[in-house]
């Protein structure tokens, strides 16, 4: 379960840009999207793609403008699983299960919302996660 967290925000953590007002909240959404793509990657070689087997709820908590123009962003992230561990191809159940666990329809992931905080700034194409 932390290995998923820890590259989820691995992911959102890989791109860059410059700064502006606050990001919406569905702007927000759109960078955790881009980290499901990300997630597509990994779990492409199992036969699987993210969006098929977890739902991602992001809800922003608080948005506050840095020194340096970005904005920390802080949100509660839910993952929850949309089938169960046996719906998975047999070669996947195995991986998926020790990186989540065993994974039950509509159980969050982890037991509930991971809180996460992490940078963002508006580039040429549209807002970004930061370092």
């Amino acid at each position: 379960m932390k290995l998923i967290q820890t590259l989820f925000i691995l992911a959102l953590s890989l791109v860059l840009a410059a700064c502006s007002g606050a990001p919406s909240d569905s702007d927000v959404r759109a960078v955790t999207s881009q980290s499901e793509k990300h997630m597509d990657q990994q779990l492409a070689p199992l036969g699987l793609k993210w969006s098929d087997v977890f739902e991602t709820d992001v809800k922003v908590k608080n948005k506050a403008k840095q020194d340096d123009g970005r904005w920390l962003v802080e949100a509660d992230t839910t993952i929850t699983a949309k089938k169960d561990m046996k719906e998975l191809p047999e070669n996947a159940q195995m991986t998926v299960f020790s990186l989540f666990g065993d994974i039950k329809k509509g159980q969050p992931i982890g037991g509930g919302a991971v809180t996460t905080k992490f940078y963002m700034q508006k580039g040429d194409n549209g807002w970004m996660a930061v370092q």
